[in-house]
């Protein structure tokens, strides 16, 4: 039973890691600084590399140099005609002047104890910069915001994940969707919702990436999904229960998921599934539903729900139950049950299998389309369980209010031999406050605030004992850090305690 998992994870690992093979690792005797080299064609030239305090940056011999380099700021007469070697001198001058400020940082942190370094590891056409206690393996999937990567906690030996988010303050939205998920995964304690172990602190205070470790899982539900493997109906069984199981601890904090689909969903080869990236997640405040910014650019088109698709608004958590419906088709019939090209080829698919809804409560282009009957699922898919059918059908409704919610979902005789009220947790309602940034428009200066504070105040500096002493320690350049953040608009934030 448990085969199939193991040899689509390692399919799934050798697919996403393909390019990190061709990669080369060399670490310094320290261990501090890490060149990871791609092979490059001799005929494009070769590369050299300029050591900092903290990394290597590669820059090819033909002259080009990386998008992040920067330049001083030059004005007044003449200014354009500013030579290359001035700029290069001023660079080096800037570098000495860093590495003052990294020593009086060290300075500031109790004798006994060090700020922990960092390495730059380079895979392929991502650069990682971590702490020195990760060692990145290889990568293991690439998404919209960001990659993902498989590495070793060289202190407890385990295998972890860690996830870049790139750019987090190139675009105001991004900005919003990383502080909403960083709030949400700080709250959110549950074993079908992804835990997350860590947020490194930045190292710098002019950064543009976060980095998030959590556990490591061996696939996700769209791989199983595409093997070649059978799936059983106690699979399916196991699988939806543990997604609406997740989905009930949200929901009981009043948040929507709003991107529930098989890449989001998260399993081990002992069946196992947690919910992951809370990014496009919201917290479902009636009293600000009429003000709330409500997107219909949410959830992967197969998925979404009709409401979503007509842009009505607003919108509520039955979005979510209608994704599980599409998941649950998915997982019998191996394949999307409505995979439209566009919005109208979506809601086409739509009322082909369950039928035209209301005329009363559509739009005209909706009611535009021919009429339609409902098809059975028995007609759908022959082979499958009747009990499945019927969930099927009280899940897949046109309108929001006609579908199931997440506790009659769970009560359904198809999970029956699952379903069990005492071990299925629910989770304390979010202060709405917390999320007001969702309601207004900030400044990129302020998200950045934001986020900088949420991750300051909840995840502990690292640091590591010095082998002569071993003293308590203190925040040091990050207590300097906050100082010089403006004061809280949403109040005091819940400490996380660090592992």
């Amino acid at each position: 039973m448990k085969k199939f998992f193991r040899r689509a994870a390692s399919r799934s690992a050798k697919r996403k890691g393909t390019d990190s093979e061709e990669d080369s690792f060399n670490t310094t005797d320290n261990g501090q600084v890490v060149n990871v080299s791609p092979k490059k064609d001799s005929k494009k030239g070769q590369s050299c590399s300029y050591e900092s305090d903290q990394s290597i940056i590669n820059i090819d011999s033909r002259g080009e140099e990386p998008e992040d380099m920067t330049y001083p700021e030059v004005t007044g007469v003449g200014a354009e005609n500013v030579s290359r070697e001035n700029r290069l001198a001023e660079r080096k001058r800037n570098r000495e002047r860093e590495r003052e400020e990294e020593k009086k940082r060290q300075n500031s942190i109790p004798k006994g104890r060090q700020r922990s370094k960092y390495k730059t590891y380079i895979l392929s056409d991502a650069v990682f910069e971590v702490e020195s206690r990760f060692e990145i393996k290889e990568i293991i999937g690439h998404g919209a915001y960001g990659v993902v990567c498989s590495a070793t906690d060289l202190r407890s030996s385990q295998l972890v994940a860690v996830k870049k988010v790139e750019n987090i303050f190139e675009h105001r939205s991004l900005s919003k969707r990383t502080l909403r998920e960083l709030k949400l995964i700080r709250c959110f304690f549950h074993e079908n919702i992804m835990s997350v172990e860590r947020v490194m602190r930045p190292s710098t205070e002019q950064y543009s990436n976060i980095y998030i470790v959590s556990e490591l899982m061996e696939t996700d539900l769209a791989c199983v999904i595409r093997s070649p493997q059978e799936l059983t109906d106690e699979h399916c069984q196991f699988f939806i229960y543990q997604v609406l199981r997740g989905l009930k601890y949200m929901h009981s904090a009043n948040v929507m998921h709003r991107d529930l689909k098989p890449r989001n969903l998260l399993v081990n080869s002992n069946c196992d599934l947690k919910i992951c990236d809370f990014g496009l997640a919201r917290v479902d405040d009636p009293g600000q539903r009429d003000k709330a910014v409500m997107s219909n650019y949410i959830a992967t088109r197969w998925y979404r729900a009709p409401e979503v698709i007509l842009n009505r608004k607003p919108y509520t958590k039955a979005v979510d139950l209608w994704s599980v419906g599409c998941i649950l088709a998915e997982l019998i019939g191996r394949k999307p049950l409505f995979p439209g090209r566009d919005s109208f080829h979506q809601i086409s698919l739509i009322i082909s299998i369950i039928g035209s809804p209301d005329v009363d409560k559509c739009k005209d282009f909706v009611t535009a389309l021919p009429k339609q009957p409902k098809v059975p699922f028995s007609r759908v898919y022959p082979n499958g369980n009747p009990l499945a059918y019927d969930l099927l059908d009280k899940l897949l409704q046109f309108e929001p209010s006609d579908r199931y919610t997440v506790e009659e979902a769970l009560s359904h005789p198809y999970l029956e031999e699952l379903h069990c009220v005492e071990d299925e947790p629910l989770c304390d309602t979010l202060d709405p406050t917390e999320f007001f940034f969702d309601h207004v428009r900030l400044p990129k200066e302020e998200l950045k605030n934001l986020i900088t504070r949420e991750i300051l105040n909840n995840y502990k500096e690292d640091t590591y004992v010095c082998k002569d002493e071993e003293q308590t320690f203190g925040d040091g350049f990050y207590e300097q850090m906050m100082s010089s953040l403006p004061k809280s608009k949403s109040g005091k934030h819940v400490r996380r305690k660090s592992f």
